[in-house]
């Protein structure tokens, strides 16, 4: 991933900016501590991975803003890309990622995001074959972290390489391999245990066989009994039913006699009540013309009082409006008054705003006589401006060729006087391609010879294995028999004898042997294989490192091509850019003499024109106050008028006309209805006496409608009666029968509850019968599965320990010791390679570094480290003891060979590297062997940026990126 250009908007430190990294190899990224050189770093992480230094996204856009955006465009794999990122906060808080490539075919940029933001950050990823962890501990040496590997203890730096070349995944598979064997060793321990408990209950299944015969008889006989008491139950049963429902139809009969003998009482009331409504009602008839005639007064009365009430009404009503209208006509003379004291009170300031007249005219005299003679002086300066406006830009436009000519001729004649070593850089890289295609056919041999021995190897392993978890199972097979006194056969179940015993131990015994044989001779081939296949990996890395080189021999190939052609072509534009550059400087020399005097020439130019602003602040405000007296002197003759016609108005009580003309007609109206409230109370009280014959006249009308009702009511329940006399004679003799027939009943029901407690007894016995015999019957089906179980549970306890013997092998495979011990054997000789390649750079050969992954401890063993030992002209000494420059030094070396190990083996191409270091720790000295160490490695860069605010720094490199702070932000500058 190369960068070629960076916009900011809203982000961190920065308004809006924009990076051109196109035509930049090796640069330096410069500024104030604060200034926000890191931050343009968060911006390509943020914009590529959505992650950067802060802990939220929110943290990274601009104080006082809403919304940032990050636009990078960079070259893959000699494609264009371009990524665009978004981000809002607040309430409607949302991200957006764009995700395009360039199509020369159309130029123009294609989208190729996908439908939803995770997976266009994962299209990245792919695209890059980098993730952010990864870029971070590789192209991006973040600052302060040059050191990580470095000062952490022996015991530790495995642990911190495994984390920088991601090994934790191993630790991870060792812990499941552990669970997983730890697992299957208590299944099988519990499965054994099963199988024993299986082997005891199968030597009860005579007894169990037996149980079944004796319970078959003992239910036969039980079912006969139980047979004989329920024939003589069911006909008690029978005898007894008959009796109760005897029993039950005299209850009945008894209910009924009970309710007809309420119902004749319940029609003697009736007749009684029937009788007395009736002579209320004979004695209302008779009173009939008295109640008519007073019912007739009290609705005379009621007529004349809601006429008398519609009179109320109207009266009210009217007094109401009457007084509405009064109050109109108070308000209006109230208002009058008030405006015409408005009036006169209002003319005092606009008669002193008209008498200030003749001095506004004076000033607005003056103002517009001295603004003529500015206008003059303004048009003779403008013609000096424009023409000192012509001169700057052709100053600017010759000051830019003579910067441009000399950058030219400075960076041609380096790639000119750079030709040598170009020639000499091609024949090398020539020469070692050739020699690594003989090396990669060796590889390839070597790697298909250690494939056969590594699956010889887990071949013999697992056999191994399998001996082993065999054997343990004669062993333990082995201690139960020589343990257990009462040992069965797993076959018949039969005990064995002393002599059994010996005779299966002696067969254990010979099995172990044969296993032992065959285990011995694994193991010794075991061994030889093991070390054949170390050999030929050691062969096949070997290879790898001498292979790695190739890209960058094909990179110095091509390069090298390149750079000799761009240097012939260098070579014949020099000598233009020189001609060029004396001609401009010449110009420019010119044109800024002649700006000079036109700088004199306009000087009283200017004091004059700094004039204008006030006489024209004193033309518009006598303008405006010109305007205003002419406005003053209508409004004051308007005002008088006004006021004269509202005087007039308020003496002759000319105001309120319709409320005046309405008051008048309702004082008339009122004079003509004349309510009389003393009638209306004598009315009132006339109906008040009258209200009792309301009551009388409904009681009337009730009793001439339901007289006849009541008469006929009367004879209709005298009738039922006399019916209902007759049916309770009949019933009474029919309860006497019943009585006399139900005395045998208690008897009846004491046998049968007697032989309901036989049959009772009688069922318990045949049912315990039953469950013995189906206790029997289920333990001896029990047996029968359980042979089978113990078929199938033998053979899962093989398979069981097969596993765990298999989860014993992973997990040490896993472990530190395994794979991982493995995979950093094979790296640290390229860190270790690489790593002192850039020590004597730095330090012209004086240093070099060494890793060692293992040492002996006092006891003699084997020891898992990784020791960091440094020599120098003095010896070897311990990485601690050196000084802060030494131990950068060797910390940066490490650093770059971590770097390129990491993005290799993640499957990208490191062709950017970005350094976030201070080099503050080093002498003057020790900072010029640290920047020829990074020149030194930029042929295998395609761009190359080191941050520092250090100013001595700054010449040591062809580019400086430049970063400023200020009031509005922080801005970049390319130089």
């Amino acid at each position: 991933m190369i960068p070629s250009r960076l916009r900011l908007v809203n982000f961190l430190c920065y308004r809006e900016a924009l990076v051109d990294f196109n035509g930049i190899h090796l640069a330096c990224l410069t500024g104030d501590n604060g200034a926000g050189k890191s931050a343009l770093l968060d911006a390509i992480t943020w914009a590529l991975w959505g992650r950067a230094r802060a802990k939220r996204e929110e943290e990274l856009i601009r104080l006082g803003q809403t919304d940032m955006e990050v636009e990078f465009d960079f070259t893959l794999r000699d494609m264009r890309f371009q990524v665009s990122r978004k981000r809002s906060k607040g309430h409607g808080a949302k991200s957006a990622l764009s995700f395009r490539a360039w199509s020369d075919r159309d130029q123009t940029w294609r989208e190729i995001s996908e439908s939803a933001l995770s997976a266009t950050e994962k299209r990245i990823v792919q695209e890059l074959r980098l993730d952010y962890d990864t870029f971070i501990n590789s192209a991006f040496l973040v600052q302060g972290r040059a050191d990580e590997f470095t000062t952490r203890p022996p015991a530790e730096r495995k642990q911190v390489l495994g984390n920088i070349l991601d090994l934790s995944i191993y630790d991870e598979y060792e812990e499941r391999a552990k669970a997983r064997a730890k697992g299957k060793g208590d299944e099988a321990r519990s499965l054994l245990a099963q199988i024993e408990q299986i082997d005891q209950e199968l030597a009860h299944k005579p007894e169990y066989e037996e149980r079944v015969r004796q319970g078959e008889a003992a239910a036969t006989r039980a079912e006969e009994a139980r047979l004989t008491g329920e024939a003589l139950q069911q006909a008690l049963r029978s005898e007894r039913q008959a009796l109760a429902s005897q029993k039950e139809f005299l209850d009945d009969l008894k209910t009924r006699l009970q309710r007809a003998e309420g119902d004749a009482r319940q029609l003697e009331d009736e007749i009684k009540d029937h009788s007395g409504l009736l002579a209320t009602y004979e004695d209302l008839m008779r009173r009939r013309k008295e109640i008519e005639d007073g019912y007739a007064r009290l609705r005379n009365a009621r007529e004349m009082n809601e006429s008398l009430n519609r009179q109320l009404r109207r009266h009210a009503d009217l007094e109401g409006e009457r007084n509405r209208w009064q109050r109109t006509i108070d308000q209006a003379r109230y208002g009058l008054e008030a405006e015409l004291r408005g009036a006169r009170e209002r003319q005092e300031p606009l008669r002193k705003t008209v008498a200030a007249r003749a001095a506004q005219q004076e000033a607005l005299a003056q103002a517009q006589a001295a603004l003529a003679k500015i206008a003059e002086t303004e048009r003779e300066r403008e013609l000096l401006r424009a023409q000192t406006q012509t001169l700057a830009e052709k100053r600017a436009r010759l000051e830019g060729e003579v910067r441009a000519a000399k950058e030219r001729q400075e960076s041609l004649g380096k790639v000119v006087d750079a030709r040598a070593a170009q020639e000499v850089a091609l024949a090398q890289a020539r020469a070692e391609l050739a020699r690594l295609v003989q090396t990669e056919k060796e590889r390839e041999e070597s790697q298909a010879q250690a494939q056969a021995r590594a699956e010889e190897r887990a071949r013999l392993g697992s056999e191994n294995n399998q001996y082993k978890a065999e054997a343990e199972s004669l062993k333990e097979r082995k201690a139960l028999l020589e343990r257990d006194g009462e040992a069965r056969c797993p076959v018949c179940a039969r005990p064995l004898t002393a002599e059994d015993r010996q005779r299966v131990v002696v067969d254990y015994d010979a099995q172990l042997g044969q296993m032992r044989v065959r285990f011995r001779e694994n193991q010794a081939r075991l061994e030889t294989v093991s070390q054949e296949e170390a050999a030929l990996k050691r062969q096949v890395e070997h290879c790898d490192k001498a292979l790695a080189a190739r890209s960058r021999w094909q990179r110095q190939e091509g390069q090298a091509e390149e750079s000799l052609r761009v240097a012939a072509a260098a070579e014949t534009e020099l000598r233009e850019w020189r001609q060029r550059g004396e001609e401009a400087a010449r110009a420019l020399a010119e044109v800024v003499r002649q700006e000079a005097t036109l700088k004199q020439q306009m000087e009283p130019l200017d004091k004059a024109l700094a004039e204008r602003a006030r006489w024209q602040r004193q033309e518009g405000q006598a303008a405006e106050n010109l305007r205003l007296a002419d406005a003053a002197e209508a409004d004051l003759q308007e005002l008088q008028r006004r006021a004269e016609a509202l005087a007039h108005a308020w003496e002759a009580e000319e105001y309120a006309g319709e409320a005046r003309q309405q008051l008048r007609r309702i004082t008339a109206e009122l004079a003509e209805l004349a309510y009389d409230s003393q009638a209306h109370e004598q009315v009132r009280q006339e109906m008040e006496d009258l209200s009792p014959w309301e009551q009388s006249h409904r009681e009337l009308q009730v009793a001439l409608k339901q007289v006849e009702t009541e008469r006929r009511a009367v004879e209709v329940a005298r009738t039922r009666l006399a019916r209902l006399a007759e049916s309770l004679a009949a019933d009474r003799k029919r309860r006497d029968e019943l009585e006399k027939a139900v005395l045998r009943l208690p008897e009846v029901a004491r046998r049968l509850a007697e032989q309901d407690l036989r049959v009772e007894d009688l069922v318990n016995q045949e049912r315990h019968a039953r469950e013995v015999l189906a206790a029997a019957r289920q333990q001896l089906d029990t047996c029968e599965r359980l042979a089978q179980q113990r078929i199938e549970k033998a053979e899962a306890h093989r398979h069981a320990a097969e596993e765990q013997a298999l989860y014993d092998d992973l997990r040490a495979a896993f472990g530190k010791k395994g794979l991982q011990a493995m995979i950093i054997e094979t790296v640290t000789p390229q860190i270790e390679e690489e790593a002192n390649r850039l020590l004597a750079q730095m330090t012209a050969g004086r240093m070099n570094v060494h890793l060692s992954t293992q040492r002996e401890s006092k006891k003699g063993d084997t020891i898992e480290t990784l020791d960091i030992i440094i020599a120098d002209e003095l010896g070897q000494r311990s990485y601690e003891t050196y000084s802060g420059g030494e131990a950068f030094r060797v910390n940066f070396a490490l650093r770059i060979a971590l770097s390129k190990l990491l993005a290799h083996r993640a499957g990208a191409t490191l062709q950017t590297l970005i350094v976030d270091e201070g080099f503050g720790t080093q002498d003057a000295q020790g900072r010029e062997r640290l920047v020829e160490a990074i020149h030194s490695i930029q042929s295998e860069f395609e761009r190359i940026l080191v941050i520092t605010h250090i100013d001595e720094l700054k010449d040591l490199f062809p580019v400086r990126i430049e970063v400023t702070k200020g009031a509005d932000g922080s801005t970049v500058s390319v130089n």
